[in-house]
């Protein structure tokens, strides 16, 4: 079993970082889900509507 948090530390010479490429894919991975969960509502909700 792999560390994740080891993956998305980066070592700067400022001292240990981040990185904003796992937060930014974070945030546009759930941006989608629930885009998903809209459109599937909406569609459900277009079938009972006739």
């Amino acid at each position: 079993m792999t560390n994740k948090k080891e993956k998305e530390t980066l070592i700067h010479d400022s001292g240990l970082i981040e990185d904003k490429r796992v937060q930014k894919s974070r945030i546009f991975v759930a941006l989608c889900q629930i885009f998903s969960i809209i459109l599937i509502f909406l569609g459900i909700m277009a079938i009972f509507a006739k």
